[in-house]
């Protein structure tokens, strides 16, 4: 039949129809394709394979003589099933039909019909899929994967005539160090906005520059970084201030004074990276880093708790009363009638002088510490290393538990393409310096260790969750800062040494379920305190927390809601300790930095303790967030608020929040102030936060923000004034009040990175 001319029919031996379109044609030169009849003559093949069937075919193939039987080689794959790797094909699948010699081809073949080199033997076992002897290879990888150095080719040995050999890829014929640019556009005037033949500079930062590892300052592969940054701030806020021992005011008659103040406050940290790697490919395979900071700041309060001195001006050295007469102080007003001959009451006001004032300056050792690559666990550079030393360390994604830089040893890596992170950390805590919260040489007696693991994609893709071991050992012991006050133990309740053990379980986790942004952490904390201060005795730990933070993104606007329950100790004196506390926490939440209530400190009258420590989110009932104890015993924390995130422009991006802070129960502040009640109503926090990059980069960045503090029952209830009249004072001119309508906090920083 002529039909064979154009397709050939072949039969499986199952008896099944098989059609493979040779697309072929009998003349000898390529003609042009046709599609129209190219779509004809396939209708006419099919109309002949239903008209003949398979009994027609075979009686066509009996006419014939007989020959001898030759079977066909592997048919080509079509280009939509193209093999990426034509080697590793299998046998081939031998056919029934005598074979036929092809038609010239309307198409060349997308794929070769045979291996090259190979013939029509199989490909060799190192070709054949999967690669098995790369999964071996990947089994039996060593501890590093290290670039060859060729020793007799930096010689000039085995080089082709005219061929030069160079020092290094680093230092081509060039301008400057030795560099010569790499023009993309072949025009200098079009290399836009920092293309330049002279590309290289030694302090411009958008140029490449051996002061910020781009070109190695030994041999080939040892590069230094100098990072310096200068983070400037001032702070204006009003924070219930008692007047201490000796108020700044004459006749000053109340328990708290005038709140107002400012801080401002300056470091500059200068940071020294030398290490060993080309960290595009790979991690470092060692690295030093050293961080000094330069701090200065100035302190300016209106009352007299800078240098609480009640004796006035020019008095120095250490004053030991007599002891009191039995009888002679029956009011206030009579502690003039023993004291007179020692205290000289002031006629003036002493804020703006020396009393309210303060200015320090030092410099501290930051970080320094010594990283180490230890192994590469996977072809993909999965990796094992070490840090020992100065360094900083987040326990979690929002800082909840512990966020601080201090002296410790840390085990980190990841695998299996990165899909999992974990972390071994252990730290000896460093004493804090009191005016600058940077680290010292002193030991803190306190240690810190961390577990954790991180899993990307978990359950959902978008979202990483994290679970953690942490624990707490604080063997305490005594301690006062620089400013004379006694620190541990705290000064309320039984002053007594003590330590603290707090083990910590958590699952923490960031990212996103579908169009739903998701951040929550959840803590369980046991252990146990062996003489808490409120308490009067030992106490077991079993207390929780659990943060939520949802959001989604319309276009520039992130609207979120936060949520935040921290458990409480509804018994203080009992042997259970139910209030949560952290170790050293930081968080990044509820608009913080901005927010009131998670920035600033805020005394528990004048106990010499704190409702809360500054830049945190827990009502801890500490004496010092650095310096102090964790204390289990506290009246526990709830927080529900709302956020708006608004990228305005690219270079500016502003932050609203409003939060409800409110406590889970107030038994330990009654028993530490004394009080009959105390309002569970804490007060309403307000803040508004704009960040700016003039040069859309993170080396010029402006900080700018309020934060209102509208107190509550509860706030009003903790700094309440005093009963009148005061028995003994009759000159109440002015009388000091509570700032109980409304505090603020306003925050300008400006953060400069070279």
């Amino acid at each position: 039949m002529q039909i064979r001319r154009f397709f050939q029919f072949s039969l499986a031996k199952e008896g099944l129809k098989k059609i493979s379109l040779r697309r072929a044609m009998a003349c000898s030169h390529r003609p042009t394709l046709d599609l129209p009849r190219l779509r004809w003559l396939k209708g006419l093949a099919l109309l002949a394979c239903a008209t003949l069937g398979p009994s027609g075919l075979r009686a066509e193939e009996a006419e014939k003589p007989a020959k001898p039987q030759n079977y066909d080689a592997v048919e080509p794959i079509a280009p939509t099933q193209f093999n990426p790797d034509p080697g590793g094909r299998q046998a081939p699948i031998q056919s029934t039909s005598p074979r036929v010699v092809p038609l010239p081809s309307l198409f060349e073949p997308a794929v070769p019909t045979k291996a090259p080199g190979f013939a029509d033997d199989l490909p060799p076992r190192s070709l054949s899929l999967p690669r098995r002897t790369l999964e071996m290879q990947d089994r039996r990888l060593g501890s590093k994967l290290e670039n060859p150095e060729y020793r007799q080719t930096n010689q000039g040995i085995g080089l082709l005539p005219g061929f030069t050999p160079l020092t290094d890829r680093w230092r081509l014929p060039g301008s400057g160090l030795g560099t010569a640019a790499f023009p993309r556009y072949g025009n200098s005037r079009l290399e836009q906005p920092y293309g330049s033949y002279h590309i290289y500079s030694t302090f411009d930062p958008y140029k490449p520059s051996l002061l910020k590892g781009d070109f190695p300052i030994i041999g080939e592969d040892i590069f230094l970084n100098i990072t310096v940054i200068d983070q400037f701030e001032i702070e204006a806020r009003r924070v219930a201030t008692p007047s201490g021992v000796s108020s700044a005011r004459p006749f000053g008659s109340e328990f708290f004074g005038r709140g107002d103040g400012y801080i401002i406050s300056n470091n500059v940290s200068v940071t020294f990276e030398l290490f060993k790697g080309e960290t595009a490919f790979k991690p470092v395979e060692w690295a030093l880093h050293i961080t000094p900071v330069f701090n200065v700041n100035y302190v300016e309060l209106k009352e007299n708790v800078v240098k609480p001195d009640p004796r006035g001006s020019g008095s120095s050295g250490y004053f030991i009363p007599p002891p009191l007469p039995p009888g002679v102080i029956r009011n206030p007003g009579d502690i003039g009638l023993f004291f007179g001959r020692y205290f000289i009451p002031t006629s003036v006001d002493l804020a703006g002088t020396s009393y309210t004032r303060r200015f320090r300056n030092s410099v501290n050792l930051q970080e320094a510490f010594l990283e180490f690559h230890l192994k590469d666990l996977s072809l993909n550079y999965d990796f094992l290393s070490s840090k020992l030393g100065l360094q900083p360390f987040n326990a979690d994604f929002r800082g909840f538990i512990f966020n601080d830089t201090n002296l410790g040893i840390r085990i980190f890596g990841n695998y299996k393409n990165n899909t999992y992170q974990y972390n071994l950390v252990y730290f000896s805590m460093r004493e804090k310096d009191t005016f600058s919260n940077l680290n010292t040489f002193d030991a803190r007696n306190q240690d810190v260790f961390v577990l954790n693991l991180y899993k990307q994609d978990f359950i959902w893709h978008g979202y990483t969750a994290q679970w953690s071991i942490i624990g707490n050992i604080d063997h305490g012991g005594v301690a006062y800062d620089r400013n004379g006050s006694i620190v541990r133990p705290a000064p309320v309740g039984t002053v007594v040494p003590h330590q603290v053990q707090a083990y910590y379980l958590g699952w923490t986790g960031d990212g996103h379920i579908g169009w739903l942004n998701i951040t929550h952490a959840f803590y369980w904390a046991l252990g146990r305190d062996s003489l808490n201060n409120l308490a009067g005795r030992a106490v077991d730990i079993n207390a929780q927390m659990f943060a939520l933070e949802l959001s989604y993104d319309k276009d520039y606007i992130r609207p979120k809601f936060s949520f935040l329950y921290a458990s409480g100790d509804n018994k203080t004196t009992d042997r259970r300790a139910t209030g949560f506390d952290s170790i050293l926490d930081s968080p990044t939440f509820i608009g913080n930095p901005f927010s009131y209530y998670a920035r600033q400190g805020l005394g528990l009258g004048n106990t010499g303790i704190t409702t809360k420590t500054g830049n945190s989110i827990f009502n801890s009932l500490r004496s010092s967030k650095f310096q102090g104890q964790s204390n289990f015993v506290n009246p526990g924390t709830l927080i529900v608020g709302l956020g708006l995130d608004v990228d305005v422009t690219p270079r500016l991006k502003a932050q609203f929040n409003a939060n409800w802070v409110r406590f889970v129960t107030t038994d330990p502040l009654k028993t530490a102030l004394f009080v009959p009640s105390v309002d569970r109503n804490f007060g309403y926090d307000i803040s508004l936060g704009f960040f700016y990059r003039p040069t859309l980069t993170q080396n010029i960045v402006i900080t700018a923000g309020m934060g209102a503090f509208i107190p509550g029952p509860g706030y009003r209830d903790i700094n309440r004034e005093n009963t009148r009249p005061i028995p003994g004072y009759t000159n109440l001119a002015n009388p000091g009040k509570t700032d109980s309508n409304w505090n603020y906090s306003g925050i300008f920083a400006v953060t400069l990175t070279y």
